[in-house]
């Protein structure tokens, strides 16, 4: 899957669990814990990505937080968005956009 924002491609790959972005790698599925003998599995095989863009920043939370990054940039294009399956099925997707007013 590809969400390209103002030019700027982030990659999912679900085989290795990561997102890259800018060139770095974005690890968003946690690791299993384990507790005396039992390992809880806390991945059910979902992602969640929430990216927030402003004028010239892209922060990223995936997972609930889990990982997070923030890269400031130049943007390539006018304001614009789009969520690409390039190869393999997506199950579930939901893209929202809000535009906030200038102060």
């Amino acid at each position: 899957m590809t969400l390209e924002l103002r030019g700027q491609k982030l990659v999912w790959n679900a085989k290795a669990g990561e997102l890259t972005a800018f060139g770095r790698k974005l690890p968003l599925r946690p690791a299993a814990r384990t507790v005396g003998r039992h390992t809880d599995k806390l991945w059910d095989g979902s992602v969640r990505l929430r990216a927030l863009l402003d004028r010239t920043s892209l922060e990223l939370f995936g997972t609930g937080g889990v990982t997070m990054a923030s890269f400031c940039f130049i943007p390539a294009v006018d304001p614009s968005a789009a969520l690409t399956i390039e190869s393999g099925s997506l199950a579930k997707a939901r893209l929202t956009a809000r535009t906030l007013k200038s102060a």
